[in-house]
């Protein structure tokens, strides 16, 4: 971490990689094919790096904790690129623009049906239920 990283590569042959934290660099975004290799990757660590798109996070198909806290997504549809995450637990997008927008704990966890804890907060079977009536309730009404 805080190592002035700016760009994502020479990744290629950490298969066997199961944490890689980049916290506090300068990575503004993911180039495309950049995490292919890290098949094994169960934590992603990219907090304070200025990122405002969460494409090119997948595929990651073994990642459980995505931690993105203090970047600067924005925009709600971001989240939409983390649903094919099959096994993601933990998500971390506190300290985002984002994460301070209505209905944004709902959102997140209405299209991340594995997510358990959001922004360290757990999500609970009732929560869960809430947010299910509330975009049945939704969809109903549009």
């Amino acid at each position: 971490q805080a190592n002035d990283i700016s760009k994502l590569e020479g990744l290629e042959n950490l298969t066997q990689v199961r944490e890689l934290v980049l916290d506090k660099n300068k990575i503004r975004h993911v180039d495309f094919g950049s995490l292919l290799a890290l098949v094994n990757l169960r934590e992603l660590r990219l907090e304070e790096n200025g990122l405002k798109s969460l494409s090119n996070l997948v595929p990651l198909p073994r990642l459980q904790a995505l931690h993105l806290g203090a970047n600067r997504v924005g925009d709600m549809a971001e989240m939409d690129k983390l649903a094919p995450l099959p096994c993601i637990l933990d998500l971390t997008l506190s300290n985002n623009p984002l994460a301070r927008k209505q209905l944004y704990r709902a959102t997140a966890i209405q299209k991340l049906p594995t997510l358990r804890i959001l922004d360290n907060k757990e999500i609970t079977i009732e929560e869960r239920e809430r947010v299910d009536v509330l975009f049945a309730m939704d969809s109903r009404s549009s």
